[in-house]
């Protein structure tokens, strides 16, 4: 026959076994209920006894604001900084919590074998300085970990205490010089007004030479130059005892505070999802029932007759 020739296109071939039938798959469900009744019965039955033999379990958190004090004053006093800064960062005093205090705490006599759950830290707000503990805990849980928490707290403040009263220490030492160094422009000032007053009254008296003229004039420039650096001094002053009245320590915001309700799913929930779990588990035992008796004879059709 020639390519040319045109041929009919093979007819396609349906093979009734690789059908799915609905009807089938309801005949099968039919015929093993009993089986899909059975396991989905049992999973939820399971899941009953699960969820009312549950403990509710419930959020524990603490609320840790890191202290502030003033920027790190540079040696110059003129330059020094006029923004307020957090005593450590908040992923510093984190790794600190999680790798020092956490792991002390835990081999300490006082909480040794005490059975509560892991306390995680966290940064809550790291602009604002606010670190996060928390844990799950059951009843019989919160008061150990309440004690724990209240422990790795104080281990903490205890630690920022020292840097914060250094730091504090530091901008108290700056005031200081600034005021006595006022006071000792304060007492110049005095001294060289009484005796530019002095030499005025003595030149009035008597006539002011060309010398004693020009020398008034050198102790008025003195003057304005030194009440220029009270001016300055005054502004340094009230600008680090506003940073003194805004500085402070660590403390704690938030402490520790179980949650009202339970953060776990309760126990219509429990019993919800095990009985949608029972119904697809059920489902699928009556089919694999059903693949089993169908193997089974077909295994035996298939043996050569004795």
């Amino acid at each position: 026959m020639s390519s040319n020739d045109p041929r009919p296109p093979a007819p396609v071939q349906y093979y009734p076994d690789d059908e799915i039938s609905l009807y089938e798959l309801w005949d099968i469900l039919q015929r093993r209920r009993m089986i899909a009744i059975v396991t989905a019965a049992v999973v939820v039955l399971a899941a009953t006894v699960f969820a009312l033999s549950r403990e509710p379990v419930y959020e524990m958190e603490a609320i840790i604001e890191i202290g502030q004090v003033p920027a790190r004053l540079a040696q110059n006093e003129s330059n020094a900084a006029r923004d307020m800064e957090l005593l450590t960062a908040p992923k510093t005093a984190v790794t600190r919590i999680d790798e020092v205090i956490t792991p002390k705490l835990r081999e300490s006599d006082s909480f040794r074998g005490a059975g509560f759950p892991e306390v995680t830290s966290a940064i809550a707000d790291g602009e604002g300085g606010l670190l996060r503990l928390s844990a799950e805990v059951v009843d019989a849980e919160k008061a150990p970990t309440r004690a724990f928490m209240d422990a790795v707290i104080a281990e903490l403040m205890q630690v920022h205490d020292t840097e914060w009263q250094l730091r504090l220490e530091t901008l108290e030492a700056r005031i200081q010089r600034l005021q006595q160094r006022q006071a000792r422009l304060d007492e110049r000032y005095s001294q060289t007004s009484s005796i530019l007053d002095h030499d005025r009254d003595e030149g009035v008296a008597e006539g002011a030479s060309d010398g004693t003229i020009r020398l008034q004039e050198v102790i008025v420039s003195l003057m304005a130059r030194e009440m220029e650096n009270l001016f300055d001094i005054d502004d340094r002053l009230m600008v680090l005892n506003g940073l003194r009245a805004m500085a402070g320590p660590t403390q704690v915001q938030r402490p520790p505070t179980v949650s009202d309700e339970p953060v776990s799913s309760g126990p219509k929930q429990i019993i919800a999802i095990g009985a949608v779990l029972g119904l697809m588990l059920g489902v699928f035992a009556a089919f694999f029932a059903e693949f089993l008796v169908n193997a089974r004879a077909q295994r035996g059709s298939d043996d050569p007759q004795d």
